[in-house]
């Protein structure tokens, strides 16, 4: 038998393995069995199993010593040269697997027991780790923790006992963490920590991320979070609900609604038998999938208040609906008009019109169904089936709230009063339902990245990169590029949409796809830079998860496969071909002035530039000699103005010192390496206040 090579490479994991650890024991013939005496402490709790063989071969491995073959498990790669095995989740402790190798299908007669084994023994030791559990936190439909305005209980876990109180920290963007202070009172394990964690009201929507870091009682940090890392934050209450009616029946009263808004987890409805319903008032709370509600604990001859409200996934509640009543009638028998014959024919008159848009509505929907699949997924986009579905609710409403006008004993004056509200909604109902749905233009490309590109969204992202960074993260953003094979195709759609009541609208509807595989990193962003003839203030981006980094500027995780938005108008074609989106990785290794005043040391220097610097000593000590002065004076003057800025900041003249830091931070990036040195120690206390 072929000398066979056995090597267990051992990659320590995060999000990926990046570190490996090799043993090399030599297999031997056929006859030969190995046991690998030297046990390996591996600080992880993943690693990768990889079996190296001199030919192709099918090898399989085992917990316990000399498994029938067809028992033993295979690797992921079945004859070939390298067999790998990812194997995650170990737990401390020693752990033996051995390993076996043949030419032969295991279905061929052979005398497989007499293939040598190998046995591999290792120790795993893994790095602290952590669960987070946040308490009272909302569950979204899958699972995952989604946070309202208010104080929270955050509840650490780690898997070891801690030598000292762990770090633990939260962010919105993966750049700027905050910490939150934990303890462990009322713990006598040592692993069990909390703290709180606060969600104002002005939060919005944003996706949260923890971060976590410790050192273990025998030693070794760790920053791993099993689960919890990541929760989303809604506080923005839906929209109330304006369009709701009580409608008294036998024995019951029937509340029905239209609720303008997809993202509803349930209806909160309130009663009282006095007007002024509040939300002291609760009364029930029901699904979100009904549009109607039939209250029968109800007592005859009674009226009932009731006022409703819409709550979302993270339990934010809507402002309470208009305040509406009614009374459950006497028996089953249809309720004769207290109408004139006149006013009952103004209200037939009425639903006649609901009929027609009723029609209107209907033909609007059929001209969404004989759009392309593609089409009815970027209307859907724009929201024109939604609008299309919600006017057919709420006319549905409107009819059912003018024929009740019939049961009701009203005057001229009131009726006519009535229906001027009836018509003043079915005009804006006709403003919703589309009557042409047109479009007009459509394009897809692919987006060429260019250097000036790329260098106009580093500008724009950070007036604190210097030139040198720039050009780093410039060369490292392709390096990204070129190494992920990236491909980002643009589709441009425009929509005219004409609506029943003759208004026009134009939409354009921009999807980008990266058709690569990036990986999420905090420095690396996709930035879309929008030119300025495209106001921010008429653009609508349909990704949750975004930045706006300023005016025009948005910055998106790298991990994003489709970025859509939405332009409120016909955007010309040479704007739009100035949009930029680029992936960008930010240059970690020049520095910069920035708002903590100094990060960058001056670098020493390396041997490449020291026997240049001898070749050229005698130019160096000529341009020396000539740059002194200036030089001198260059050092003084920058001195000056830091001076400047610490006695601004004495002075509690904040806007005026930061104005001038600005500018020392441009005079200081143009210093060279040797003046930099002489000033570093002088300035580096500076930061902005």
């Amino acid at each position: 038998m072929k000398v066979v090579y056995i090597i267990l490479i051992l990659i320590s994991m995060s999000c990926s393995f990046i570190s490996a650890i090799v043993i090399s024991p030599n297999f031997g013939d056929a006859s030969t069995n190995i046991s690998d005496t030297h046990i390996e402490v591996i600080p992880s709790d993943s690693l990768v199993l990889q079996v190296s063989t001199s030919v192709s071969k099918l090898c399989r491995y085992s917990k316990t010593p000399w498994a029938p073959f067809h028992d033993m498990t295979n690797f992921e790669d079945n004859f070939e040269i390298i067999h790998k095995k990812p194997l995650t989740e170990l737990t401390d402790g020693i752990h033996r697997y051995f390993v076996r190798c043949t030419e032969w299908s295991p279905d061929e007669v052979l005398p497989l027991t007499d293939i040598a084994e190998l046995e591999i023994v290792f120790r795993i030791n893994a790095p602290i780790a952590a669960d987070i559990i946040i308490e009272d936190a909302a569950q979204d439909i899958m699972g995952n923790d989604v946070l309202k305005a208010g104080k929270y209980k955050v509840s650490l876990i780690t898997t070891k006992r801690p030598s000292a109180t762990p770090s633990l920290s939260y962010s919105y963007d993966g750049i700027s963490y905050k910490p939150i202070i934990i303890d462990s009172s009322g713990d006598s394990s040592g692993n069990f920590w909390k703290g709180y964690l606060v969600i104002p009201k002005s939060a919005g929507e944003k996706i949260g991320t923890f971060k976590f870091e410790a050192t273990a009682l025998e030693g070794g940090g760790g920053t791993k979070i099993r689960s919890g890392s990541i929760f989303s934050i809604d506080t923005t209450a839906p929209t109330s609900i304006s369009n709701v009616e009580a409608i008294g029946e036998y024995k019951r009263i029937r509340l029905e609604w239209f609720s303008p808004e997809d993202d509803i987890k349930s209806i909160n409805i309130y009663r009282s038998i006095t007007p002024g319903v509040s939300r002291a008032d609760l009364y029930k709370t029901i699904d979100a999938d009904n549009q109607y509600y039939s209250d029968n604990d109800v007592s005859k001859l009674k009226t009932y208040y009731y006022r409703i409200s819409p709550v979302d996934e993270a339990s934010n509640v809507a402002d309470l609906s208009p305040e509406v009543s009614a009374m459950t009638r006497r028996d089953n028998n249809t309720v004769a008009t207290g109408l004139s014959s006149e006013l009952v024919s103004l209200v037939d008159a009425m639903l006649t019109e609901l009929k027609l848009l009723d029609d209107d509505i209907n033909n609007a929907q059929s001209i969404l169904d004989d759009k392309s699949d593609s089409e009815k997924e970027l209307l859907r986009t724009l929201g024109i089936s939604g609008s299309i579905s919600s006017s057919l609710s709420e006319l549905n409403a409107l009819e059912r709230e003018i024929t009740n006008y019939k049961l009701q004993n009203l005057n001229s004056d009131v009726l006519n009063s009535r229906l001027s509200s009836s018509r003043i909604k079915l005009n804006i109902i006709k403003k919703k339902v589309p009557s042409q749905i047109l479009t007009i233009d459509s394009s897809r490309k692919e987006i060429k990245i260019t250097d000036d590109d790329l260098r106009t969204a580093l500008i724009e992202y950070s007036t604190e990169l210097t030139p040198s960074q720039i050009d780093k993260s410039i060369k490292q953003s392709f390096k990204m590029m070129e190494e992920n094979n990236l491909e980002i195709v643009s589709e441009i759609t425009v929509f005219e949409t004409v609506y029943l009541d003759g208004s026009k609208s134009s939409k354009t509807i921009i999807k980008h796809f990266i058709n690569s595989v990036l990986e999420r990193g905090s420095d690396k962003y996709l930035l879309l830079k929008l030119p300025s003839a495209i106001s921010s203030d008429y653009i609508k981006i349909k990704n949750l998860d975004y930045t706006e980094e300023k005016y025009g500027l948005f910055s998106f995780g790298t991990d994003v496969k489709v970025i859509t938005y939405i332009l409120d108008d016909k955007t010309d074609v040479q704007v739009l071909n100035q949009i930029i989106l680029s992936p960008v990785k930010i240059s970690q290794d020049s520095n910069m002035l920035t708002g903590y005043f100094l990060s960058e040391i001056p670098n020493s220097g390396s041997l490449g530039m020291t026997l240049l610097v001898l070749m050229v000593c005698s130019l160096v000590i000529y341009l020396t000699v000539m740059k002194k002065k200036q030089q001198q004076y260059s050092i003084a003057s920058f001195l000056q103005k830091a001076r400047k800025v610490k006695g601004l900041q004495s002075k509690g003249s904040h806007d005026e010192a930061n104005s001038l830091y600005n500018s020392l931070q441009l005079d200081y990036a143009s210093l060279t390496e040797d003046e930099k040195s002489k000033v570093f120690n002088k300035i580096s206390h500076l930061h902005k206040k």
